[in-house]
């Protein structure tokens, strides 16, 4: 009777659970591994720091050194040797030695690196490259946040960088509250055995929920459909016009941001760039430029003969009435 019930098939729920629980199982192991993983990078990571860290404090420390022995030799005034004066008082025999061919100067000659290891020296590890990184701070200022991703995003492309490392770089320089943010967050994925972030794209999708509101992409959008010349020039109208851009992560065609440029100058450059012919966004701004000194030219000159004639009319009423009347 037992075998029987134990040979019975399992029912559909029954078969679905399994299966299920099989997957969270795979699932599971496999984020154990990716976290061991990233652990056991971050391990070694740290070991390197501080294995430079050692290698700066001895450099510091010998410098230290070598300076307070040149300090003490200058006080007690000990003789040291020109160079080649040892050379000179026994003979350069005693820097010689013998080989197959001949006796030759144990020094290499000049040129002698550069023969064997070529013209050029080996390139360093660009791990060990001097990189500074801006700090983060989370305060609640959008535009704070998105100058600091645009240069990371800088500094990061530049070098290649593993993804793991760029997440690592990054989140090391957070302090105060981006920090305690930071770590609240790697905690949750642990708790709650989430997805790690494992690469800066992920990073900056997670950052930018936080510390970019939704009303900003708003604001943005609104200033740059209001956005136009006014009392600013040209170069400084296409600089706002492109950083307002890039802010609200606008794609649009070539003729199209052209066109939102010539809408936004003032109507007197306008008019006349209109007139002209142009084919690229370049045309336009240089085209723009050149009617804007156009026409500070000739304001400029409208007043210097303005002020010209008023300086002739004046000294005209001066000088008639200065005439004495005839009786």
């Amino acid at each position: 009777m037992t075998s029987s019930q134990n040979s019975e098939p399992l029912s559909p729920k029954t078969a679905t659970f399994m299966v299920a629980l099989d997957k969270l199982t795979l699932q599971m192991n496999q984020m154990q591994q990716h976290n061991q993983q990233q652990f056991e990078r971050l391990q070694k990571f740290n070991k390197d720091v501080s294995v430079r860290l050692e290698r700066v404090e001895r450099r510091r420390r010998r410098h230290e050194d070598s300076d307070h022995s040149s300090h003490n030799d200058e006080a007690t005034n000990v003789f040291r040797p020109r160079r080649g004066q040892i050379r000179e008082a026994f003979g350069n025999h005693m820097f010689k030695r013998d080989n197959d061919e001949g006796e030759h100067d144990f020094r290499p000659r000049q040129g002698q690196r550069r023969e064997e290891f070529g013209n050029h020296t080996p390139r360093r590890d660009k791990m060990w490259r001097k990189i500074i990184i801006p700090k983060f701070n989370g305060a609640n200022d959008p535009e704070a946040y998105l100058a600091w991703e645009m240069k990371l995003d800088q500094i990061l492309n530049s070098y290649d960088y593993k993804d793991n490392d760029k997440v690592l770089m990054a989140s090391l320089e957070f302090e105060g509250y981006a920090m305690n943010w930071w770590n609240q967050i790697t905690m949750d994925i642990a708790r709650r055995r989430w997805l790690p972030i494992s690469t800066w794209e992920q990073l900056k999708v997670a950052m930018k929920e936080r510390f970019v509101p939704p009303y900003y992409k708003k604001e943005i959008f609104n200033k740059l459909q209001r956005l136009t010349q006014g009392n600013k020039s040209v170069e400084e109208y296409v600089q706002e016009m492109e950083v307002t851009l890039m802010k609200a992560e606008v794609e649009e065609t070539h003729m199209a941001t052209m066109t939102r440029l010539l809408n936004g100058l003032n109507r007197e450059i306008q008019d006349v760039v209109e007139m002209h012919h142009y084919e690229t966004l370049e045309d336009l701004i240089h085209q723009a430029t050149r009617v804007e000194q156009q026409l500070k030219r000739r304001s400029a000159y409208r007043k210097s003969s303005t002020s010209w004639r008023d300086m002739k009319k004046y000294k005209k009423e001066g000088a008639t009435s200065t005439i004495p009347k005839s009786k």
